[in-house]
Formats: structure tokens, C-alpha cells, sequence
């Protein structure tokens, strides 16, 4: 059995990308107004991860950016489609730069 984690803040949904978590999907909530990315998390770090995020750990600027920058493209493909179904390959998780 697969274990998710669930996130509706781009930050730290980014960091999850950065530390190695692998996107699952993205769906608006109920209203429209906000979205939960959803992350396949085989070890339960899910949480632990999020907490070092609000911690302040430090991780190399240019992959939390690239990370943002292709959650956006998630967040705008959700938009169109309603859904973004990001379980597509299992070498997702391995970079930071392959969302799509």
C-alpha cells in the first residue's frame, strides 16, 4: 500500500520536489480558490519534510525555483483540465526539472 502526503502551500510542495518526493496530482478544492498537490510518500517523510520546510532547512535556491516554476505549470494545467494527473513515470521523483 502507497502512502501520500498532501499539500495545498507551493512552497512547500516545492521543497518536497527538491528533497525527492514524486508529484502524484494536483486538484482544486471546492471553491476554486485553492489547490492540493497530492505526493506519493512510500516512507512517511511527507510531514517531517514539510516541518524542515517551515524550520528554515536549506536547500540550493535554483532547484527550489525550478521547482516552483514547474508547479505553476502544474497549477495552470489544472486550470484548464481541472486535474493534473502527474503519475506518468516513476523517474519523476528524481528531479526536480521533470514534472510534466
Amino acid at each position: 500500500m502507497s502512502n501520500n502526503y498532501d499539500s495545498s502551500d507551493l512552497g512547500t510542495a516545492a521543497f518536497l520536489v527538491v528533497k525527492g518526493l514524486q508529484l502524484l496530482g494536483a486538484t482544486p478544492d471546492a471553491e476554486g480558490r485553492r489547490y492540493l498537490f497530492r505526493f506519493v510518500d512510500p516512507h512517511s517523510q511527507g510531514q517531517a519534510l514539510a516541518m524542515a520546510y517551515q524550520s528554515g532547512e536549506a536547500v540550493p535556491a535554483r532547484d527550489i525555483v525550478a521547482a516552483e516554476k514547474n508547479l505553476k505549470s502544474v497549477l495552470y494545467s489544472v486550470k484548464g483540465n481541472g486535474t493534473y494527473n502527474g503519475n506518468k513515470s516513476n523517474d519523476r521523483n528524481k528531479s526536480s526539472n521533470s514534472l510534466q
